[in-house]
């Protein structure tokens, strides 16, 4: 008979690595979520940066940009 001292070692190395491995993948992807929700520099979004980065992304044309831009120059008077 075969005692379970030998078999089950290797079993027990190869759970301990994917509980390693999972707890890595978790952190990871929670620095990684935080890191995202960051603005750009550290500051905060303002108007001005949220209406930027939709103009460069093609969601307003030229002349939305202009006007929306217009306005919250008028706004910050």
């Amino acid at each position: 008979m075969m005692g379970f001292g030998y078999g089950m070692g290797f079993y027990w190395i190869v759970g301990l690595l994917v509980n390693i491995l999972i707890v890595v993948g978790i952190v990871y992807l929670v620095i990684r979520l935080v890191k995202g929700s960051e603005a750009p520099g550290g500051g905060e979004r303002t108007p001005e940066i949220i209406l930027a980065e939709r103009y460069a992304r093609g969601e307003i044309s030229d002349e939305e940009y202009r006007h929306r831009k217009e306005v919250l120059r008028d706004h910050s008077k």
